[in-house]
């Protein structure tokens, strides 16, 4: 197997690492599935059984990558790498100030262990080149355990797709929020309303939203469908505006899933919460 890419851009750069910086709140450790066209960060939800996923990130290697080449396992020339998103984080925080970096390149290597090396150049400041290397340890998944990671998890015949708030302002609320209680209790109407409600056996706290565009709904307008999630996960979700989607929709199963489908240009997430019991 094989694999080397180059970034260029300072604006690819920038959001490359951007978006590594984040995935990195949700998860320490995530599947990266490299194909001939494409990126995928694939993060499971901690000490389920069996095995869920629970974000699902696609990059559009033509929007980041000046150079790119893979030669992987099978038809599907696909390489799937697990690695610790602490350390990936690690070596892209090296390139986030863009201004010195000329040129990253990123390569699967042999050294002791497989590893993806990323070599960074950066020009001093009297003009001069020098290498920074950073190797992130890897385990290559085998072709028979990559079927668990082949396809994203299906969709549903969800009760309400509407848009998501300002999720930093939403952030600041659930930051609030989640010192009350574990858990919040997620809903939202077809007329456009949504709220964020926190119960304790001394306070009940809501927060309500209105006018928010609502992309399908399969129950009447004053219907409420409903999600009880933890609210740790829901707030470590929110950090995703740090990369300014262009659009974020939240998809409610009353009852049973949260699907929150996050939209930019060169980017999609996609973030699984499942319904906490009371």
């Amino acid at each position: 197997m094989k694999f080397r890419a180059k970034i260029v851009e300072p604006m690819c750069m920038r959001q490359f690492s951007s978006i590594v910086l984040t995935l990195c709140k949700l998860s320490k450790e995530s599947v990266l599935k490299l194909t001939s066209n494409k990126l995928l960060f694939i993060i499971s939800e901690d000490n389920a059984v069996p095995r869920r996923t629970m974000a699902w990130c696609v990059m559009d290697r033509k929007n980041f990558f000046n150079e790119y080449t893979i030669d992987g396992q099978g038809d599907e020339n696909e390489i799937n790498l697990q690695l610790s998103m602490e350390l990936l984080a690690s070596s892209v925080n090296t390139f986030k100030a863009v201004d010195s970096v000329k040129s990253v390149k990123l390569k699967l290597t042999d050294k002791i262990t497989p590893c993806l090396t990323f070599e960074i150049e950066l020009i001093t400041s009297i003009g001069h080149s020098r290498l920074c290397v950073h190797d992130v340890p890897v385990n290559v998944i085998t072709r028979a355990h990559a079927e668990d990671y082949a396809q994203q998890p299906p969709t549903h015949n969800y009760d309400i797709s509407i848009e998501m708030p300002n999720l930093r302002k939403l952030r600041t609320i659930i930051d609030r929020l989640k010192k009350l209680d574990h858990y919040v209790v997620v809903s939202a109407q077809g007329s456009g309303h949504m709220c964020f409600k926190v119960e304790t056996h001394k306070a009940t706290v809501s927060t309500f939203f209105t006018g928010l565009n609502v992309d399908n709904c399969s129950n009447d307008l004053d219907d409420v469908s409903n999600v009880r999630v933890d609210i740790r996960k829901l707030s470590h979700f929110l950090v995703c505006e740090q990369i300014h989607p262009d659009k974020v929709t939240c998809h409610i199963l009353n009852g049973h899933l949260i699907h929150q489908h996050l939209k930019q240009y060169d980017v999609e997430i996609n973030y699984y919460l499942m319904a906490v019991d009371e």
